[in-house]
């Protein structure tokens, strides 16, 4: 088995070199391809575009037709071939999220196929690609002709394995990170994020619209939306906090005519303003042990009845402020406080009343400072007078000294230029924007201590502006946000998305509690739903439903039969819909039923992970069941959700109580009998119930009381619910 190697996109060099990254078959395959072409050197916008030119060359060494195949088999061949160029052309292919390195993915976590794959499902042969997928879903082709039915398909269509080897690419990861623009974002740049309870997201910069609403250089980011404060500020934001339940913004402000300030304070109701020292720039704003401070070119102040400064002169600006292990910590382009050589980095005394040096401090000016885990972090530049620095250290409290924890050559591009602007603790790890290049990304970033190799961290996601710089990120909620001048990024429908500044990840996944009951599972003894499949070992470790008439490609698991919940009922399908058109799926995911009513995930969470969903968004969501009669909310929800998304009330579901079944205990459950899960239950359903009746001790569609066995009970439950129509969205 060749594996293919890991050569960022963007770098110069031979055609074969990028055609072997994408695909290590090329090591014998470019001797058919045209040998002046092989060595010329290029280099690509994306890494997209690199597969689509290798899935262009591999068509056109293809075309030729093989003298040992069958006319028929040549004219499938052809024709493969013809869909194998449209799905180039098309440039949607899969995205690596689950793998730092280069891997092949059979089916994406979105249901995008690879070019074998989509060639599968393009001839007829979808269950064939769901299966392998569901099986083996990032393997080389090679492995893959284990499978009788994958060599079978090869032959008709004319291919050898060698050329379906050929054809099969590799991606580069994408990082768990999935990044979406935030509506309309801002107009110009963004340097500046806060978040609190009370006010959401501020946002501050260099701008004069946020989400396409007038915001001069600030505004409000909540649940609703965008909104302005007040009139806004004249003048450029660097820093936002907030003190005594009120917003400060720091930066340099006109306040009418000729009178400048770089102090801002909403009250409520206007902006009140203060000054620091004439013409300066406040850049960082931070309360620290109750009390408001201020940096910028004049040091640093603190605010009591008026503004007074902190220790001794600095020679040089302060860029940033940070509470670590209860002192106040100053870092910038400073080299020396006072009489006192301090390079970039310094603690505040109280007790002695002066700025201390943190060891021998760091070689470079830094710009950001962050506490993880105990631990301080700097951030700053990779080159300091054309000599590589530090970028991204942290105190080792051990030794007490300072440790750089990247090699800078790998961050900084040829013209040493190269910084971190932004670190955001999030969990146990660092997450880290600035202005740096990665192999296969730039300007994003994540650390994590415990795993994480610090000579090679791993990108977020791509951007392609050659001017993009990540300046602030924050945390809202559940949810990353990053602002700075951020232009193109590549989206997951193959197109490139305007970024408009501002970006959010939904990496923490949007949670929805839900709860649900089956008619046929309901046992009237215990008040709660049978675990017969469970307590047999009957139930599958993988999601039911990739195939008709579903067609889900989630790849939801459980490694073992023992990692089941032991009070798991089945698997549901739940999906989320568009509020503008319900029959647009927008995202699904396949969940553990248990006794009680409740969905579970299979990470073990009491409410579904959506990774697809925008947060603070209404849905309409719909569940399915193998045999039950599917339902849809009667209304929208916001997601994510505190309380449960429910469907066992007839004013829940779409069509009330023509939709469920009561039971005794005053609740209602989905209608048993659609055996073939397509929205009605209607002979087709009887059909399939005595091809499977009295077989008993596996899992079976027709088994819808969910006791390990079709029986006359399943009868009786279709004959009760005969003629039972699902709404129209949830029919196939």
């Amino acid at each position: 088995m060749l594996i293919a190697c890991n050569t960022a996109h963007s770098q110069v060099m031979p055609l074969y070199d990028h055609l072997a990254t994408v695909n290590a078959q090329w090591s014998w395959a470019h001797t058919l391809a045209a040998p002046a072409s092989m060595t010329q050197n290029v280099r690509f916008d994306s890494d997209a575009a690199r597969i689509q030119t290798h899935l262009r060359l591999v068509g056109q060494l293809l075309q030729q037709p093989r003298q040992a195949l069958t006319e028929s088999q040549n004219i499938r061949r052809q024709q493969c071939l013809q869909i194998l160029r449209e799905y180039a052309e098309a440039g949607c292919f899969p995205q690596n999220t689950n793998h730092t390195e280069r891997m092949p993915y059979f089916i994406d976590r979105y249901g995008t196929a690879c070019a074998v794959g989509y060639l599968m499902i393009a001839t007829g042969y979808g269950d064939l690609a769901q299966y392998i997928s569901q099986q083996n879903n990032y393997a080389y082709l090679c492995e893959l002709l284990s499978y009788p039915s994958v060599v079978k398909w090869a032959n008709h269509y004319g291919f050898m394995p060698e050329e379906l080897a050929l054809i099969q690419p590799t991606y580069a990861s994408v990082g768990e990170y999935l990044l979406y623009p935030d509506g309309d974002g801002t107009n110009g740049t963004i340097y500046a994020l806060h978040t609190t309870a009370d006010w959401g997201l501020l946002i501050g910069g260099s701008f004069s619209t946020a989400g396409g609403i007038a915001c001069h250089n600030i505004a409000r980011r909540t649940n609703n939306g965008f909104s302005a404060i007040g009139d806004g500020l004249n003048g450029t934001v660097r820093s936002i906090t907030t003190y005594g339940g009120q917003v400060y913004a720091g930066g340099l402000f006109s306040n009418g005519a000729s009178i400048t300030a770089n102090i801002a304070r909403w009250n409520g109701s206007q902006w009140l303003y203060s000054n620091i020292a004439d013409g300066s720039t406040v850049l960082s704003l931070h309360v620290h042990n109750g009390n408001l401070y201020a940096a910028g070119s004049f040091g640093v102040q603190k605010r009591t009845t008026s503004w007074i400064a902190v220790g001794g002169n600095f020679n040089a600006t302060v860029q940033t402020l940070n509470s670590h292990n209860g002192f106040l910590i100053a870092g910038g382009d400073f080299t020396q406080i006072g009489n006192s050589t301090i390079q970039h980095v310094a603690i505040w005394n109280t007790a002695a009343n002066q700025w201390l040096a943190i060891g021998t401090g760091l070689d470079a000016p830094v710009y950001v400072l962050r506490t993880l885990n105990g631990e301080l972090y700097a951030g700053g530049r990779f080159f300091n007078a054309a000599q590589a620095a530090f970028g991204l250290a942290h105190w080792n409290n051990a030794i007490n000294t300072w440790q750089s924890l990247i090699y800078t050559p790998y961050y900084a591009s040829g013209t040493n230029t190269g910084a971190i602007y932004s670190l955001q603790s999030y969990g146990n790890r660092l997450l880290i924007g600035g202005d740096f290049w990665l192999n296969e990304g730039k300007h994003l970033a994540f650390y994590d201590p415990a795993t994480t190799d610090p000579t090679n961290l791993p990108a977020l996601y791509q951007f392609y502006g050659a001017n993009d710089k990540v300046y602030a990120t924050a945390i809202w909620g559940e949810q990353l946000y990053m602002g700075g001048i951020l232009t193109d990024i590549w989206g997951y429908d193959g197109d490139f998305i305007d970024a408009r500044n501002l970006l959010h990840s939904n990496v923490a996944a949007v949670q929805v509690p839900m709860r649900v009951q089956l008619q046929g599972a309901y046992d009237t003894a215990t008040v709660q739903m049978r675990t017969t499949l469970r307590q047999y070992n009957l139930l599958p470790i993988q999601q039911p439903f990739g195939c008709s008439p579903w067609h889900y490609n989630g790849t939801e698991s459980v490694d073992s039969l023992s990692q089941i919940p032991n009070n798991a009922v089945d698997w549901v399908l739940v999906e989320a819909r568009s509020t503008t058109d319900i029959n647009t799926v927008i995202d699904s995911r396949a969940a553990w039923l248990l006794a009680d009513g409740r969905v579970l995930d299979v990470t073990g969470d009491n409410a579904l992970h959506f990774y697809r969903l925008q947060r603070n968004t209404p849905y309409r969501f719909s569940v399915r069941h193998r045999n039950h009669l599917a339902v849809l909310r009667a209304a929208d929800d916001i997601a994510p959700s505190i309380s449960e998304v429910g469907f066992w009330l007839p004013e829940q579901v779409l069509g009330g109580e023509g939709q469920l079944y009561a039971l005794p205990n005053g609740t209602y459950a989905l209608l048993a009998g659609d055996f073939n899960a397509d929205g009605v239950i209607t002979v087709s359903d009887h059909n399939r119930l005595s091809a499977e009746l009295a077989i008993i001790n596996e899992y079976l569609a027709a088994d819808g009381d969910l006791n390990r066995a079709v029986t006359t009970s399943d009868f009786n439950l279709l004959m009760a619910n005969s003629a039972k129509i699902g709404v129209a969205a949830i029919r196939y």
